[in-house]
This record gives C-alpha cells, sequence and structure tokens, in this order.
C-alpha cells in the first residue's frame, strides 16, 4: 500500500501563536518562521500518522488484500467526508467507510479476480477540520514547539539525537494520536 497527501494543507497555527510560543516579538524572520512551522506540522503528521488540517489522502493498492475490511493510513475523517474507490480507474462500488480516528474501508460485496490483480485507488478526505480551529490544543502546542526547536537550531546544529525527529515535548504529544498495531 502506498499513500501520499495531496496539495498544500491549511496552517495548523497561526504565526502569531506559533511566534508568542517561541518567544520572538520581530517580524524579521516571519518568513523563515512561517516556513519551519509547515515543515513542524508535516514532521507532527507524520510522526503521528494524522491529518491536522483537511487534505486528500490517495492510497493505491496494486491488487486488493484478502480482507473485507482495510485500515486506512491517516485520519481522523470527519463525517460525511468524500470517498472515492477506483478498479483500474474505474469507478468501484460496495465498500463503506467506517470509524473516525482510525479510519477502516470495508467492502460490502465479495472479492474478485479483477479486485485480486488490478490497481486499486481510494482518495478520502482526512483532518480535524478545514482550518487550526478543530484540531486539539496539544497538537497545536506540539506543532509550535518543534517549530521551536527547528528556530532555536537553525544555525546547523544536529538537533535528532539517537534517531529522533520530532522534540521530546512534541513526540510525546504526538505519540497519544498514534496507531498501535499489534
Amino acid at each position: 500500500m502506498n499513500f501520499e497527501r495531496i496539495g498544500t494543507p491549511a496552517a495548523a497555527v497561526s504565526l502569531d501563536e506559533c511566534k508568542a510560543h517561541m518567544r520572538v516579538d520581530h517580524t524579521e524572520e516571519d518568513s523563515s518562521i512561517t516556513a519551519m512551522m509547515r515543515t513542524a506540522q508535516s514532521e507532527v503528521e507524520d510522526y503521528a500518522g494524522i491529518a491536522l488540517t483537511s487534505q486528500t489522502i490517495r492510497v493505491t493498492l496494486h491488487g486488493w488484500p484478502d480482507v473485507l475490511d482495510m485500515v486506512l493510513p491517516i485520519g481522523p475523517i470527519q463525517d460525511g467526508a468524500p470517498l472515492s474507490v477506483t478498479l483500474d480507474g474505474v469507478a468501484m462500488g460496495g465498500y463503506e467507510l467506517s470509524g473516525n480516528k482510525l479510519p477502516r474501508l470495508n467492502l460490502t460485496t465479495e472479492i474478485t479476480e479483477d479486485m485480486r490483480n488490478g490497481v486499486v485507488v481510494v482518495e478520502y478526505q482526512a483532518g480535524f477540520s478545514d482550518d487550526a480551529t478543530g484540531i486539539p490544543d496539544d497538537l497545536k502546542t506540539a506543532v509550535c514547539d518543534q517549530a521551536l526547536q527547528i528556530y532555536e537550531l537553525r544555525a546547523g546544529h544536529e538537533f535528532r539525537r539517537s534517531g529522533e525527529s520530532l522534540s521530546r515535548h512534541a513526540a510525546r504529544i504526538a505519540q497519544r494520536y498514534r496507531r498501535i498495531t499489534l
């Protein structure tokens, strides 16, 4: 299963929120801080397997697996979020979407030979909301803390300790939203 995020999502935090967290009170670095915020948002989303603001997720399967329900890689999904499933480029029916935080695509029909051998593309909307208003406050803090770490170490210092990709505080928060698999 391959997946990609399509488009550029809205910012999870405002520049003013992030600068307040960083204790930056000048405007000279606003464009750099904005870029750091985007990077931090992406890092938190990738670490936790979530979408903070609404974005389209495209999942490509080279053959449907031998299961009737499949966990989708990125959540959460909002009620009524658009979903499309195609088999070799043709719209497919016989499925339903379930779950919110951990979305699943459930087949309501038998798995056919065409499905086992074809290319299935699933596109759906994931995210807490269209903008920052629906994002949990702790995740906003994680984005700001990660942006702060990037800001503080922008002079070229290596901040990744022992394979860590997030600040310890951001990782602790994002861990609460990660999917656990057995």
